[in-house]
């Protein structure tokens, strides 16, 4: 594992990559909100015969304080621009949490730089941060400069990808029920109406996280991101 260093419009980046084989099918992790790269190496690390990067979105709270747009657009726009810069296309994309719609606006805008996608445990849909959000998590991670998770609250908004999803048509894996319960029972069935052709993991009894604990995701997830699940 190694750290690649990006500067996007005089704003550096780090992100960490895992380079099992130059010529293996490359694979980008994109971390929830506020979610850490390091948290998601156990994840990366099952990924064993891929080329796998894990980002660092200016939405984890762990980039410069000279940035100051934190929207969808401008999340999208700079997972696009990261692709781009370091010349990958046709990758799979693995999205957690609210990365979600991050991810299906990637693939929606940029369809030449993904050909599968892995959805995980979230709708399509990005939502407005409350104060109480703010508050809370200001409280549970003072390592955060607070500037920032304010600028994230900020430019926070309701949005619906649904349309976008349906839309596209590369193969995409959805993983959600189970504990968490952050995709209800009427957005699972959303999933389901906008994707007729999809594959979906429904687990139970694992949390936010299900790669920790359910052994059989991570297969699932290697056998789809290899192909032999469409």
């Amino acid at each position: 594992m190694k750290k690649i260093n990006i500067i996007l419009h005089g704003i550096p980046s780090e992100h960490l990559e895992i380079l099992n084989t130059s010529e293996s099918r490359p694979v980008i992790i994109l971390p929830g909100m506020l979610g850490s790269p390091i948290g998601y190496t156990p994840l990366a690390l099952a990924f064993e015969s891929f080329h796998v990067l894990i980002l660092s979105r200016r939405a984890a709270g762990l980039y410069s304080e000279m940035i100051n747009d934190f929207s969808l657009q401008a999340q999208i726009d700079e997972v696009g621009e990261i692709l781009v810069n370091l010349d990958m296309n046709q990758v799979c994309l693995v999205a957690h949490s609210m990365a979600v719609p991050i991810a299906i606006g990637v693939a929606s805008q940029a369809k030449s730089l993904v050909s599968r996608m892995v959805l995980i445990d979230y709708p399509a849909e990005y939502k407005q941060l409350s104060d109480s959000w703010l508050k809370n998590v200001i409280d549970k991670h003072p390592e955060i400069d607070g500037t920032i998770l304010s600028r994230i609250k900020r430019d926070s908004a309701n949005y619906s990808a649904w349309e976008e999803l349906s839309s596209l048509k590369i193969p995409i894996l959805v993983v959600c029920g189970g504990a968490s319960m952050l995709v209800n029972p009427s957005q699972l069935a959303k999933y389901h109406q906008v994707l007729p052709d999809a594959s979906f993991f429904i687990y139970s009894g694992s949390g936010h996280e299900p790669w920790i604990s359910n052994k059989e995701l991570l297969p699932t997830l290697v056998e789809f991101l290899s192909g032999n699940i469409s």
